[in-house]
């Protein structure tokens, strides 16, 4: 795995990954899926919400 793409997955932007890339980041640091990745639900209820108030305009 390239230096890029490993900092690209420890910032604040990421929209998308690859799963042969979560799961290489997994089996190197021995670690399971959800050790790995943290769901907001607070961002992502926020995100939804402001989706639907565009939408309600359109």
């Amino acid at each position: 795995m390239k230096e890029h793409t490993l900092n690209h997955l420890c910032s604040d932007n990421v929209d998308r990954v690859y799963l042969e890339t979560l799961e290489l980041v997994c089996k190197t640091l021995s670690i399971s899926i959800e050790e790995l990745i943290e769901i907001d639900l607070a961002a992502h209820r926020r995100k939804a919400a402001a989706v639907s108030l565009i939408h309600s305009f359109s």
